[in-house]
């Protein structure tokens, strides 16, 4: 189901889940700081097999890093979890093939996907993973204290 609200459209949220919409919300309540996530040149639009580069910055927050991929069916998966703690001021660029994870592409499930960064003074998911979008949501929603969160919305399909 997506969401059609004013919300989603002045977000960029528009064509994405309701869910993925929710965790959106949820991260401008928790935004402080410059930490900062996006994709390589700013793109927002990918094909199939186009690489996908993450940029990342801690900016001046210091801790644990998480680096969750929200899939276009909901389903999330980990970059990075609970890495650190991190320096502030640490800069990376994730899917290049040469930092932290290797290259990332994009395949299927394609539609509105979200990656979002979150640097905490303590892990923040220690034994619980989520898998699924709404059980990040639930995560999210049970404390923010010094959690910096950003993110990036995109689209992908498949190729033409």
């Amino acid at each position: 189901m997506l969401l059609q609200s004013s919300f989603a459209a002045a977000a960029g949220c528009a064509g994405h889940s309701q869910v993925q919409c929710d965790i959106v919300q949820k991260l401008e309540s928790m935004r402080r700081g410059d930490a900062s996530i996006r994709t390589e040149n700013g793109r927002h639009n990918f094909v199939q097999d186009d690489f996908l580069i993450f940029e990342i910055s801690t900016g001046r927050e210091q801790g644990y890093v998480s680096i969750v991929y929200v899939s276009a069916d909901d389903s999330v998966r980990f970059i990075s979890r609970d890495s650190g703690p991190v320096p502030a001021g640490t800069v990376l660029n994730i899917g290049d093939g040469k930092q932290l994870m290797g290259s990332l592409f994009v395949s299927p499930p394609f539609g509105g996907e979200l990656a979002l960064l979150l640097v905490s003074p303590t892990p923040i998911f220690n034994a619980e993973a989520p898998e699924t979008a709404d059980d990040l949501l639930n995560v999210l929603q049970r404390g923010d204290a010094g959690i910096a969160a950003a993110y990036v919305l995109f689209e992908t399909r498949p190729e033409v």
